[in-house]
């Protein structure tokens, strides 16, 4: 496996796996890599030939400076799982390589920047203004640099996956976005970098997986009302101690908010544990569901 720092070098390196016909994989990551991270090498590895870990904390997607100080930063960790994983190339720039003209020219609209689209507008993109901005952007970059055939992206981060493939779409990228499945501890939690902020002895953070679970059971066995499925939700969450952020049943697709549950619906949530906020998502199927009567995206 090959660590590379600079755009110079990972070019030159891709240039000639290309030159081999060989098809490129990335997976986008912003480090303290865990166990989902590394099923998303294993889903991607058998779509390509060689897979890239891009592996970059980027400020511009955060909206505190005090929460991209505290994210965990475990390069040297990192490329040890990377390696262990099948990664072929680990591309960890630094901020500057990114941004050449600093962070400033990015936040006063000096540099060019890519913008979010709709599917940005509800959920995280409400609560954290900007946010899905410095995402896209930096993925935009990211394609731009490495020109890969296909990339992942896990469904833990629901929102940001759409997010992505409207990107993809709208600017007429010539790469497959491969969707992988949200990854669960067996305690239910979601797997995040986030939970190594929590402390260890803490149960609440759990709540938020029965309250999905719970809320899945309900539309299975009849449920239809997205306002009752919230509240149900909501209590389970709120009972625990978690500081809700929000609770909010939608469209699979553009994430736009639904009244009755039809087929199927996504329910996704956002709450605080002390100062760490989680995310966490659930696919909602009616007892009636039937996959002929969905709606194809796009």
């Amino acid at each position: 496996m090959i660590l590379s720092r600079t755009i110079a070098d990972v070019k030159q390196i891709l240039a000639a796996e290309r030159r081999s016909g060989k098809r490129i994989g990335v997976v986008p990551t912003m480090g303290a890599l865990h166990e989902g991270h590394l099923s998303l090498v294993r889903v991607i590895r058998p779509q390509c030939d060689h897979v890239v870990l891009w592996l970059f904390l980027n400020p511009t997607q955060f909206n505190s400076k005090a929460d991209y100080d505290k994210y965990p930063r475990t390069l040297e960790r990192d490329a040890a799982l990377a390696k262990e994983a099948g990664v072929d190339l680990v591309f960890a720039p630094s901020v500057e390589e990114i941004y050449p003209d600093g962070l400033e020219a990015y936040y006063e609209k000096r540099s060019v920047r890519t913008y979010a689209g709709a599917c940005s507008w509800g959920l995280c993109g409400a609560k954290r203004p900007g946010h899905f901005d410095g995402v896209v952007h930096i993925v935009a970059v990211l394609f731009n640099i490495l020109q890969p055939d296909v990339a992942v992206f896990g469904e833990k981060d629901y929102q940001q996956l759409r997010v992505i493939e409207q990107l993809v779409r709208d600017m007429h990228y010539h790469i497959e976005i491969i969707a992988a499945p949200l990854i669960r501890a067996e305690s239910g939690i979601a797997l995040s970098s986030r939970n190594e902020l929590l402390q260890k002895d803490s149960t609440a953070p759990l709540a938020l997986s029965r309250a999905l679970l719970s809320a899945r059971d309900a539309a299975e066995q009849g449920e239809t009302d997205a306002a009752s499925i919230r509240e149900l939700a909501a209590g389970i969450i709120r009972t625990a101690g978690l500081s809700i952020d929000y609770v909010e049943v939608t469209d699979i697709h553009t994430l736009a908010p639904v009244a009755e549950i039809r087929n199927e619906a996504q329910l996704l949530v956002a709450a605080y544990c002390g100062e760490v906020r989680l995310i966490d998502n659930i696919r909602l199927r009616t007892s009636g569901y039937n996959p002929s009567a969905l709606k194809t995206n796009g």
